[in-house]
């Protein structure tokens, strides 16, 4: 279930925009989750290495150069809030890589078989195999702003994300046909997305626009019900997922960039990717994810190495 409003998406938006934009969830058809929108990896592999470090203040990783890449295990800063203990541990042996699709892109969605993203040169839809098999397909002629998978197997997208109007909101099929235009403005539509954990509450971003005194992941017994939410991850999200009893966050901003990993319960915190990293979703056993660090790649994880970390 979705209840949504604007100020989320439209700051993550800008963010990618102006810069180079989940989960297992029982309530979409695809197993996709992904947040603010969601896939199996096989043994990581390919060249090139990631030598940067992250400093006191949270610096930005530097040297991402594609291919396999693992993390140093040397400590991190915390993200947001720097009075905040978010654990100071980096996890050792995630390797991530490049997708084989080869997309730089400033969003996507993603299911078992396809990325849908929004391309650089037009900013249209198209679809590729997640293989990298095979050529990619143009699905709409709109300039697009987001795109994700709705409940009902959809692809929903907004459309004119020039300063100052409105985003027409659109749904069509996952081939490009059947668009409707639901006569919807993004100002009633885009907020946080809900995911359903493992103990049968629901998590979602939420912040100062939610009535929140904080920005972070909350947790709630009821769904869209938030009045008594409970924050389980502070910071300045720009998305997540759930992963079995994992939350897998991105963290943006000034004060930290990277991919944490902690339990539902916000216990066990630590970073898992470092370097800045957006659109994060996950579909069956692989995490994927924007690396703005390397040009705005899709790269991804293995979840499996992300949860038996230590």
């Amino acid at each position: 279930m979705k209840f949504k409003k604007i100020i989320a998406m439209l700051c993550i938006a800008s963010l990618m925009v102006t810069s180079f934009a989940a989960c297992k969830s029982d309530g979409n058809s695809d197993d996709l989750n992904a947040s603010n929108g969601g896939i199996s990896i096989q043994d990581a592999s390919g060249s090139g290495n990631t030598s940067g470090s992250t400093d006191q203040n949270g610096g930005t990783a530097d040297g991402t150069s594609g291919g396999t890449t693992q993390q140093s295990g040397t400590p991190v800063s915390v993200p947001g809030d720097p009075t905040i203990n978010y654990g100071s541990s980096m996890l050792n042996n995630i390797p991530t890589e490049k997708a084989s699709a080869n997309i730089s892109t400033t969003y996507f969605t993603a299911d078992e078989e396809y990325f849908y993203y929004v391309s650089n040169d037009d900013e249209a839809i198209y679809k590729v195999k997640i293989d990298g098999s095979g050529s990619p397909q143009k699905l709409c002629d709109d300039k697009v702003s987001t795109v994700d998978i709705n409940s009902e197997g959809l692809l929903e997208f907004t459309t004119n994300k020039e300063e100052g109007m409105d985003s027409n909101f659109f749904t069509m099929d996952k081939n490009g046909k059947n668009r409707v235009d639901n006569n919807q403005m993004v100002l009633d539509y885009f907020g946080p997305t809900e995911f359903k954990g493992e103990d049968g509450k629901f998590y979602a971003n939420l912040g100062e626009n939610d009535g929140k005194d904080k920005n972070g992941i909350y947790v709630y017994d009821q769904s869209g019900v938030t009045d008594n939410a409970t924050l389980v991850f502070e910071g300045l999200i720009d998305s997540f997922c759930l992963v079995d009893d994992y939350i897998v966050a991105s963290i943006t901003g000034s004060t930290g960039n990277g991919i944490y990993r902690c339990k539902l319960d916000g216990s066990g915190m630590a970073k898992v990717f470092d370097a800045q990293a957006y659109r994060i979703c996950t579909v069956g056993d692989m995490i994927y994810f924007i690396n703005q660090s390397d040009s705005n790649y899709i790269y991804q994880m293995s979840s499996q190495t992300v949860k038996d970390a230590n």
